[in-house]
């Protein structure tokens, strides 16, 4: 299984969502070589000579949205993972895609947007 696979593989945990996802992506991050950094992000890896792995998490408001896209797009990352949940209807999958598409700079990134109550997804 690919890295991008195993990222949209991941469930909503039945405990305490941010601690159960941070422990998934964690888990799978290492498992594929990455070590975690410091970063303003959600989670950020990095692999020794081969690129690095941002994860941003938000369940909040439009302004909040945007701001975790600014730091996603910020961190030069090759992969960048945008999870939020349907359950917060403040923006859909789609209009957080294009959010990003009309704001922020994207070249040399991917983009994957999680929505981690129905397993849904989007890239850029």
């Amino acid at each position: 299984m690919e890295l991008e696979e195993s990222i949209l593989a991941v469930k909503k945990p039945g405990g305490p969502v941010l601690d159960g996802l941070e422990h998934a992506y964690r888990g799978i991050a290492e498992a594929y070589g990455y070590v975690p950094i410091q970063s303003p992000l959600f989670a950020m890896f990095a692999k020794p000579g081969s690129g690095s792995l941002a994860i941003e998490v938000q369940f909040g408001n439009g302004a909040e949205f945007e701001a975790s896209l600014r730091r996603l797009s910020e961190s030069g990352a090759e992969l960048c993972v945008f999870v939020t949940s349907s359950r917060v209807r403040t923006m859909r999958l789609d209009d957080a895609r294009a959010l990003l598409l009309r704001k922020f700079q994207t070249k040399g990134s991917r983009y994957i947007f999680i929505d981690i109550e129905t397993g849904r997804h989007a890239e850029a």
